[in-house]
């Protein structure tokens, strides 16, 4: 009986402490928009949505597609009056005069620019924040978070 004790209370701190080194883990995060049935997005989308998950395990990608999603459409707007990022698709955030717009750019600058720094925090509307710290509900519109 104390073997079995012994064991489950060395095994739960193993996962206390498991859990809060994930918690504690440095997240790099984006705003993507993209449309279904863009052409450009369907080059891109891919990439960013698959490829770069894989490549970059902290990597977060906030996704609005504003084709289908017309409530996210608005947003593409509200996104251009803070950051400046121009209003097509595909668009990808990564902060206040950061960003990349078009497939090619997207294609050809966007590793560089995720290996360019370990953590960035999520480009919102009002602010920047770390996506552990982030309430998922208060995002406008409907997102779709892609992480590993």
């Amino acid at each position: 009986m104390m073997k079995k004790i012994t064991w489950l209370s060395i095994s739960l701190m193993i996962l206390l402490l498991s859990l809060s080194t994930v918690n504690a883990q440095s997240n790099f995060c984006a705003v993507y928009f993209t449309g279904v049935g863009c052409p450009h997005c369907a080059k891109t989308d891919p990439v960013v949505l698959t490829q770069f998950l894989k490549d970059y395990p902290n990597l977060i990608i906030i996704e609005y597609e504003i084709y289908k999603q017309r409530g996210n459409a608005p947003l593409l707007y509200e996104y251009n009056s803070v950051y400046n990022s121009g209003m097509g698709v595909p668009l990808l955030i990564f902060g206040p005069s950061d960003y990349i717009i078009g497939d090619s750019p997207i294609l050809q600058n966007a590793r560089n620019r995720i290996q360019k720094s370990e953590v960035n925090p999520c480009p919102l509307l009002d602010s920047s924040v770390d996506f552990n710290e982030m309430d998922l509900n208060s995002l406008p519109g409907a997102p779709k978070i892609w992480s590993k």
